[in-house]
């Protein structure tokens, strides 16, 4: 049903009933000495404004004397006799039916059959607008519901959601003057009337605890077969409202706001889960399932202020359509999950989806929820640039599984046998750090990222046994934060003051600000140093990761280079060498090495800024030893990479830093030599390494003297593409000019490879910009521009 078919032209307004009804309860009184049918019981107001509409008020006396009342409405027609005659029956009490109905012409039966629908227009509210707890309504298929407007907001894959707006004569006349001037109308695809109704009785279950962070369901109804559902209309969701309130203030009014809808939010979801408070015992084990922004609506709140604070606004969870309940009592309450093909939003499921045939309970929400919190804390330090920077780090573009964008990522292992293993995405715990690192953190975001990481955004498993927090207890921990807010406002207050500009327009840098040693959090103290790309340092970036701000540790430089920096062939742990194609196990190359006739060999390509197949197996195979630092760890994966660098005649550190004049003749020079050392090595292996390439083309049924000729080509167009390499080497990479240098990120080598390709600026997470009330100032701050734009 489209939004045109859900609105009507015209909805009847009950004055006109009531006009009507008084007419005919004067004419009733008169004629019922003479019918001698004054029964009270009985209606007939819709049926007399029926015959007013058609000016047969005569005909009311044959349906007084056919028994015929308001509650036989409404009529069909069930056959057209062969003289012209009409068959008409009773939908609600079939065993009345008429050969002539009542008086009444055939065309006057079917202007009434028609015009009978304006009369029906159901009521889809309890008088005191409190929601009601009764079974859908079932309505006629023909049935015009009483809006007077119906707009088609969104369509997804189980649902439509429209705004409707509802006539005055159709909202309760005992609530308060003020009604809401829009609804939301949700239909359901499914026509599964035993899915609907528990759905019902589960949305009327917890409306009677009122819960401030659930949205109520007002009424719901089945039109003919399509199930629908009514909740209070909000404009937007908190997707929605991150987007639109792009540049929060970085305040602690700002902070306190957030949190305290976080914790409401996390109450809501434990009274879905069955915890209640005051009860050691729970009442239920529930499942929300799909738990993301835009299923939690934001609704503003009545307000004595005029200011435009977030406080006016409430976040409410929406959307249990894909929830499960289990009375409590069951011996294992998620069993019923068991087996079942779940729905789910990929972005935000939990890893256990992806990990085989796996009970999946109440603690996929946790993880939902984390990753909802993970992008609260996020906008709130760095607003949308924040979001934007986060999505970027759930991206693995060169991944064709489903968790691609997810917060986890799945891996194989083969310790023992073969097996896959999810772990929260490296460049995602990156992320958290530079949040701790930002001017706009805080002690509060501290604790907040310690809480998302600790007990949320966890890899269940049972050896090491690893278990994510419960509701409950993720909101005990969020009442402690906000009891720590209440009680010391500088818990939640930004280390930096935002930045201004100055009287020319140029952006000022914050000023620091320092905390003694009792102020200083217990989970990052100090900002660390962060680790840099050797291939950044070497002077061949891949792209805007290998540009910084750099990662906490060796490992985690490793990752990065067993990613992007790694051929799609090279990823696997084991590698042909002849044909370099990976293989999972050891016992599949084994296989291949075995098989008859053997695969071609293939030259290794040197490809700017990627690993060959020795050097990501030596990569892989390099463990930390006891006494080794993290700088001597960082140094040898730098070696493997770069073995032709003298490092004791290099002023060369392991953290990342900003390239430099000096730095970059540093680096051309290593960059010549090393092209130097290989262009000798290939013109000494020349002749028999030709006449390998030569016997590999006649392999392939390539004429002799055609053989010859490609091996010779291929050796000369190696040769000049790494001349060309060498010339053009961070040409376009970076512009050096007076205050140091800025990425040129719209402008790459040829050959490379930028993945954020698409992006329409660079993505800066700690730009502070001057905060300008929203609707002031003038111009619109860019969280995309660069800091000197």
């Amino acid at each position: 049903m489209d939004a045109d078919d859900m609105a009507p032209a015209t909805v009847p307004p009950l004055h006109i009933l009531r006009y009507h009804s008084r007419t005919f309860q004067l004419e009733s009184e008169r004629e019922s000495l003479e019918i001698g049918l004054a029964n009270k019981a009985k209606a007939y107001r819709k049926l007399f404004a029926l015959l007013v509409s058609l000016e047969k008020e005569d005909a009311m006396r044959h349906f007084f004397e056919a028994g015929i009342d308001d509650g036989h409405l409404p009529f069909r027609i069930l056959q057209s006799g062969p003289d012209g005659t009409l068959q008409v029956q009773s939908e609600r009490k079939p065993e009345k039916t008429f050969n002539h109905f009542l008086g009444l012409s055939q065309r006057e039966t079917t202007m009434f059959m028609e015009r009978q629908w304006s009369l029906l227009v159901p009521f889809l509210f309890d008088d005191d607008m409190v929601p009601r707890k009764a079974p859908p309504l079932a309505l006629h298929p023909e049935t015009i519901l009483p809006f007077t407007s119906a707009e088609l907001f969104n369509s997804g894959a189980y649902s439509k959601v429209y705004r409707v707006s509802i006539h005055e004569d159709y909202l309760p006349v005992s609530s308060p003057t003020h009604h809401p001037e829009y609804f939301a109308v949700k239909k359901l695809h499914s026509n599964d009337e035993a899915a609907f109704r528990r759905e019902v009785a589960v949305l009327q279950g917890l409306n009677e605890f009122a819960h401030p962070h659930i949205v109520p369901l007002l009424s719901s109804f089945k039109l003919g077969d399509e199930p629908h559902l009514v909740f209070p209309w909000a404009d937007c969701d908190l997707s929605m409202f991150w987007r639109l309130n792009a540049n929060p203030e970085p305040s602690v009014a700002t902070a306190r706001w957030m949190l305290k809808q976080l914790t409401g939010l996390t109450d809501g979801l434990s009274l879905l889960h069955g915890f209640e408070k005051g009860r050691k015992d729970r009442r239920w084990h529930g499942r929300h399932g799909d738990l993301k922004p835009s299923n939690i609506l934001v609704f503003p709140q009545p307000s004595d202020t005029t200011t435009d604070s977030m406080n006016t606004y409430m976040l409410q969870i929406s959307d249990l359509g894909l929830s499960s309940f289990q009375e409590q009592g069951v011996p294992d309450a998620t069993s019923r999950d068991r087996g079942v093909s779940y729905k789910h939003t990929p972005v935000y499921r939990a890893p256990e989806f992806d990990l085989g045939p796996r009970v999946v309970g109440e603690s996929a929400d946790i993880w939902s929820l984390g990753c909802v919190f993970l992008e609260a804390a996020s906008w709130l330090v760095a607003g949308g640039n924040g979001l934007k920077c986060l999505a970027y780090c759930r991206e693995d573009s060169e991944s064709s599984a489903p968790s691609h964008d997810a917060f986890f990522s799945i891996s194989a292992v083969t310790d023992g046998g073969w097996d896959i293993r999810a772990t929260l995405k490296a460049q995602v715990c990156d992320w958290m750090t530079l949040l701790r690192h930002h001017p706009h953190s805080s002690d509060f975001i501290d604790d907040l990222l310690d809480l998302i990481a600790q007990q949320m955004l966890v890899v269940e498993s049972r050896i090491p046994p690893r278990q994510r927090s419960s509701s409950q207890e993720v909101y005990e921990a969020l009442a402690r934060l906000l009891e720590k807010l209440e009680a010391d406002e500088n818990y939640a207050s930004p280390r930096c003051a935002p930045s201004k500009r100055d009287r020319d327009g140029k952006r000022n840098q914050p000023e620091t600000y320092v905390r003694d040693d009792k102020e200083k959090s217990t989970a990052f103290a100090q900002p660390q140093r962060m680790f840099a790309c050797p291939f950044y340092k070497a002077g061949t970036p891949m792209g805007r990761a290998c540009k910084g701000p750099g990662w906490t540790s060796a490992h985690r430089v490793k990752e990065h280079l067993l990613r992007p920096h790694t051929p799609k062939s090279f990823r696997d742990p084991s590698g042909c060498p002849r044909c370099l194609e990976g293989f999972k196990t050891k016992e599949l190359l084994t296989q291949h090495l075995r098989q008859e006739p053997q695969c071609l060999i293939k030259a290794p390509e040197i490809i700017a800024g990627q690993l060959t197949l020795d050097q990501a197996a030596n990569l892989r195979s390099t463990r930390k030893k006891s006494d080794m630092s993290e700088e001597d760890r960082w140094f040898e994966i730098y070696q493997i990479l770069f073995p032709a660098h003298d490092l004791s005649t290099m002023n060369l550190t392991p953290y990342h830093e900003e390239m430099t004049v000096s730095s970059i003749d540093t680096l051309s020079t290593q960059s010549s030599n090393g092209i130097a050392e290989f262009r000798n090595f290939v013109q000494q292996e020349h002749r028999e390494k030709r006449q390998k390439k030569e016997a590999e083309f006649r392999d392939m049924g390539i004429d002799p003297e055609m053989s010859k000729t490609l091996a010779a080509k291929f050796f000369e167009d190696q040769l000049k593409s790494l001349q060309e390499f060498d010339d053009n080497k961070l040409k376009q990479t970076y512009d050096i000019g007076v205050g140091g240098s800025d990425p040129k990120v719209d402008v790459t080598p040829d050959g490379l490879v930028d993945p954020t390709e698409g992006l329409d600026h660079y993505i800066d997470p700690y730009f502070v910009p001057e905060w300008v009330p929203e609707g002031t100032g003038d111009d619109e701050l860019d969280f995309l521009l660069p800091l000197d734009s």
